[in-house]
């Protein structure tokens, strides 16, 4: 069999959504600052560069511009382009397909409609003339609405501004009385102080006056036999260092390691076999050791 068209491949039909839209109406520009901006920063500038951008725009741009809450293309298309039969159409659009086929066919309706007589030179005048009268009319209250927008916004970004400096300043109030907590708290501290001070002067005071009068009422009976001495000489002389170690670690900062070595002292204070007069001397040492490191412990939290 031969090949038909001279041996010649037929060329290959094209999709219809590959021919670009050919009516006047849909392919005319509208004013620059009518231009439509998606999403993505793409501008349209009539409805056939719309259905154009149909195609390869994404499904989130779709929706961003059309969802139940509003419909920006519908929109456009009825307030700029004036093409209310289409606006209808693409208000019905629930994808890019469906809203590229809805402007093919309103441009298809366009391009087979019946050619009508070129309109008298004073008709197409007049015509102009109206047409410029309505622009100007539907500019102003869109013009009027943008300057309300920027009052609008204006005035919450005032509002705004107002309920910043007030949070502003109760912070502020806030962290003065939290100064004044802190040195109220100071102040306390060192109140305390100066009780435990003059708790351990007393003390001091009352075994000084015991044993001026008790010493020598001291029977020989109460005197302890040799190795009950050498004992209580080793127990003294252990809480002594004891102390004076603590005493040393608290000068240099480690209360932690001074609190220890008081807490060893009083423990075997209270099991070591000391005679009364000494242990009542050990025992105000103790008592002055132990005013100290709460001192100290105090001043740290201070």
């Amino acid at each position: 069999m031969g090949v038909k068209n001279g041996g010649k491949p037929k060329p290959k039909a094209k999709h219809k959504s590959d021919k670009k839209i050919q009516a006047p109406e849909l392919s005319k520009d509208v004013q620059p600052e009518f231009y439509f901006w998606l999403s993505d920063g793409r501008v349209i500038k009539n409805a056939a560069e719309l259905a154009e951008a149909a195609k390869c725009m994404s499904d989130e741009i779709f929706s961003y511009h059309t969802n139940p809450r509003k419909n920006d293309f519908a929109d456009w298309i009825r307030d700029i382009v004036k093409n209310e039969d289409l606006a209808f159409q693409v208000r019905k659009a629930k994808n890019r397909k469906e809203l590229e086929e809805a402007i093919r066919k309103s441009g298809a309706k366009k391009t087979h409609a019946p050619v009508e007589p070129e309109p008298k030179k004073e008709q197409v005048e007049e015509s102009n003339i109206e047409k410029i009268i309505k622009t100007k009319q539907t500019e102003k209250p869109i013009q009027k609405t943008q300057h309300e927008k920027t009052e609008s916004q204006a005035s919450t970004i005032e509002s705004l501004r107002k309920r910043e400096e007030e949070l502003i300043k109760a912070e502020t109030r806030l962290s003065e009385e939290e100064q004044k907590l802190y040195q109220l708290k100071i102040e306390l501290t060192k109140k305390r102080f100066e009780v435990l001070k003059k708790r351990g002067e007393l003390e001091k005071e009352m075994f000084e006056h015991f044993m001026e009068t008790k010493a020598e009422k001291i029977s020989e009976e109460t005197k302890p036999t040799l190795n009950n001495r050498i004992v209580q000489d080793i127990g003294k002389e252990r809480i002594e260092s004891l102390l004076s170690e603590a005493k040393e670690t608290m000068a240099q900062g480690r209360i932690d390691e001074a609190t220890r070595k008081y807490l060893q002292a009083s423990d075997m204070f209270s099991r070591s076999p000391i005679r009364p007069d000494e242990k009542n001397a050990l025992r105000f040492k103790i008592m002055e050791l132990e005013a100290d490191i709460k001192l100290a412990g105090l001043k740290k939290i201070a």
